[in-house]
């Protein structure tokens, strides 16, 4: 959660009125998904809190693809 939240402050510090990204937790309570446009990633994904996660998250390896059931918002910028 702390990487989303780095990402969510970034983006509202960037205050770019184009890009809004949303990140949902799912049922399980560990796999999230968030939606952004795809026009957002060129400007997100410079970003030091993109990148972290980024790493983060590939070598963490996946348990299963997330399907989405029951989310619930935890962050919206």
């Amino acid at each position: 959660m702390a990487n989303i939240a780095a990402i969510m402050e970034e983006v509202k510090q960037l205050n770019h009125l184009g890009i809004k990204c949303g990140c949902w937790l799912l049922a399980d309570g560990k796999t999230f998904m968030h939606f952004d446009h795809e026009a957002a990633h060129d400007v997100l994904l410079p970003q030091a809190s993109f990148k972290k996660f980024d790493e983060q998250f590939w070598v963490s390896g996946l348990e299963s693809e997330p399907v989405m059931v029951n989310p619930t918002l935890v962050a919206f910028a």
